[in-house]
């Protein structure tokens, strides 16, 4: 008793909650001259090397494709130049599981202006498995936005492409994994509108999900998302539009399937302000939910994540006259209810701060970044993680160069490996040119009772927190043994015994019913392997 009630007053005291962050390594590649460079989409391979693709300009800009070890040492770096000897721009990556890495993007041609290019390297070396170059019926400019990839690793890819010089056909393509086409179907709601593809994604069914926009008749009438589902051999199974009212979606389309197979999108439009709108389809095409978000001023969403649950998460900007501009995350439950919607402001309270790209980890946690300016006015690479109930367990800048003006550092890709390194990648700009910059840090977390007892994976958090009068509380063990979960009132007198068994390693939820209890501040703790972690939850009737 005497023991627990000294480790309570210690925490509130005190607070004393290791959270740490390490820096591991940064690297910064410059390509061919110290021209500009970009990433745009990055992942970790099966072997734990960190790959990141975007452009980077030499004469002209390039595809490029590096792959980082763990340690930080460039494995290789790849560059693709196409035949028109102009700029190419990279806009989708995905990596199979063998670790090969596909990626596709618009790429000028000899006669044909923009076509469609899509590589694939192979993992070990990165030389190039195959070149695929589409260009449609005419010789204008076509692009791809969007790829993926199926169990079978056949790759599909979809943009849009020109018909003439004012319509524009949504594509669908898919290649075998030798690249070899499989199929090409194009799609247009008529001779007046145009049509533009740009995600597209393949369930545990191989059925194949396009999406983009249409422009309704009138070009000041606005356009539509449109959805189409095809089985594995291209057929149509079903189209579905989503309207706004009388307003324009904008890049970009978010897509994702969860566990059910449900489709998940989420899409940017405009009418007065900027808003976006979160959908849910079930597989055979019937709209479960719409969620639209408008929080007055400019609401922008730039990277969709769910979990294993089916959560929803969702990470970019919002701006309004009295905050100025900060990330904004948002998360929904699988049936659209508003978990999570956290504001995050920077060093500077009327800055520009926008997240990128966020995701999670197996216990719930929040990993984000993207830029933030500082007290100089000017834009750091700015990382955080969240706990499942948005508490800021840490937070990390870079900036390089340290000094001058007038750089700006802005960090447009995150990613997660299985020791829960967090790795980052973004660009270093001053006057138009700069690096590509990528990061790891390593992360310690927990709380510590003495200076011999420091938790590494333990975790334990709950939701809701202020709670009324059930919370659920969610704790992970690292290793198999006995475990203990006991929550105590401020004065260190026990209330409940919600756990008391031996367990395998693993997540674990238990509810917690607080109806019997007054309103205040109770101590959860959770003991396993001799380690102990506390959570602080309050209850409020």
């Amino acid at each position: 008793m005497k023991a627990i009630l000294s480790i309570i007053l210690i925490l509130m005291a005190l607070n004393i909650t290791k959270s740490q962050v390490s820096q591991e390594w940064v690297v910064e590649y410059t390509g061919a001259t110290t021209g500009s460079n970009k990433p745009i989409k990055s992942a970790i391979d099966c072997n734990g090397n960190f790959v990141v693709a975007g452009n980077s300009q030499a004469i002209n800009y390039d595809f490029v494709v590096i792959k980082y070890s763990p340690s930080g040492s460039i494995i290789w770096s790849k560059r693709y130049d196409g035949p028109g000897t102009n700029n190419d721009y990279l806009t989708g990556m995905v990596l199979d599981d063998s670790g090969n890495v596909y990626v596709c993007g618009k790429s000028w041609g000899v006669t044909t202006r923009y076509d469609w290019a899509t590589i694939k390297y192979a993992a070990e070396d990165g030389r190039e498995m195959w070149v695929r170059r589409f260009n449609w019926r005419t010789n204008l400019s076509d692009e791809p936005f969007g790829m993926c990839l199926d169990i079978d690793k056949n790759v599909y890819v979809v943009g849009m492409a020109a018909v003439n010089n004012l319509g524009k056909e949504m594509i669908t393509a898919k290649y075998s994994p030798n690249g070899d086409s499989v199929w090409t179907i194009p799609y247009r709601f008529n001779t007046i509108q145009n049509d533009w593809g740009y995600s597209v994604c393949v369930d545990s069914s191989l059925n194949v999900y396009s999406l983009g926009y249409t422009l309704r008749e009138g070009y000041l009438a606005g356009n539509d998302i449109t959805i189409l589902k095809y089985d594995r051999d291209g057929n149509v199974m079903w189209i579905r539009k989503h309207p706004t009212n009388d307003g324009n979606y904008l890049i970009p389309i978010l897509s994702q399937f969860d566990a059910a197979n449900n489709l998940v999108i989420v899409g940017n439009y405009s009418i007065q302000n900027y808003d976006f709108v979160t959908i849910k389809y079930s597989p055979e095409g019937k709209l479960l939910w719409t969620r639209i978000f408008d929080q007055g001023g400019t609401d922008r969403a730039n990277s969709l994540y769910l979990d294993e649950s089916c959560n929803i998460l969702i990470a970019g900007y919002n701006y309004n006259t009295l905050r100025g501009g900060d990330y904004m995350i948002l998360k929904y439950s699988p049936e659209g209810d508003t978990l999570l919607l956290k504001y995050i402001n920077g060093q500077n309270e009327q800055a520009y701060d926008e997240a990128y790209s966020a995701l999670m980890d197996k216990f719930g946690n929040i990993y984000v970044t993207g830029n933030s300016e500082n007290t100089s006015s000017r834009p750091d690479f700015y990382t955080f993680k969240l706990s499942p109930s948005g508490n800021i367990i840490w937070q990390v800048r870079y900036k390089d160069p340290p000094a001058p003006l007038p750089w700006i550092n802005i960090a447009y890709c995150i990613s997660l490996d299985s020791s829960y390194n967090v790795y980052v990648a973004g660009i270093t700009s001053g006057n138009m040119t700069g690096p590509l910059v990528s990061i790891k840090y390593s992360q310690i977390t927990g709380v510590s009772i003495n200076p011999e007892t420091i938790i590494l994976e333990m975790q334990i958090d709950n939701f809701p927190n202020p709670f009324n009068p059930v919370t659920t509380i969610s704790y992970a063990i690292p290793q198999d043994g006995k475990v203990k979960i006991t929550v105590y009132n401020s004065l260190g007198a026990k209330e409940r015994e919600l756990v008391n068994e031996y367990l395998s390693a693993g997540n674990y939820e238990i509810q917690f019913d607080g109806k019997n209890l007054p309103s205040g501040a109770y101590y959860c703790i959770l003991e396993s392997n001799n380690r102990m972690l506390t959570r602080r939850i309050l209850l409020v009737k």
